[in-house]
């Protein structure tokens, strides 16, 4: 007997553009694939994590935004990264906190760049 269709749940808001469509989706209204139930966990993870750090970078002292800094910006920062992780509460493996802060950095550079594209400074403080 055939399983039935995937019905997937409607988006809670859609824009439409002229080249592209824009969907707006929380928790409830993701889509429905094989896999995406981790995928969603790891993005939302990472998300908290970047969140936390760039709070750290505008609300922080000195010397912690320079320890933030290096941790996103500096190639060998990742250890340490992986250790603030650790000491945040972080309980997974080595091999998987290093996913997490490798994609954390790749979102960090990202934002960055579109920062410095529209003259924004993303380091002064708010």
């Amino acid at each position: 007997m055939p399983r039935k269709k995937t019905v997937q749940p409607e988006p809670l808001e859609t824009i439409v553009c002229e080249d592209f469509i824009i969907e707006i989706r929380d928790h409830h209204t993701r889509l429905i694939a094989r896999g995406s139930d981790k995928q969603w966990k790891v993005d939302s993870l990472v998300d908290g994590i970047l969140a936390g750090l760039i709070d750290v970078i505008q609300k922080g002292n000195e010397t912690q935004v320079r320890q933030v800094r290096e941790m996103l910006e500096n190639p060998r920062g990742i250890p340490k990264f992986i250790k603030q992780l650790q000491l945040d509460g972080y309980t997974e493996s080595e091999r998987t906190l290093r996913k997490y802060a490798e994609k954390a950095r790749a979102r960090w550079q990202t934002l960055l760049e579109a920062c410095l594209a529209n003259g924004k400074d993303p380091y002064k403080k708010r």
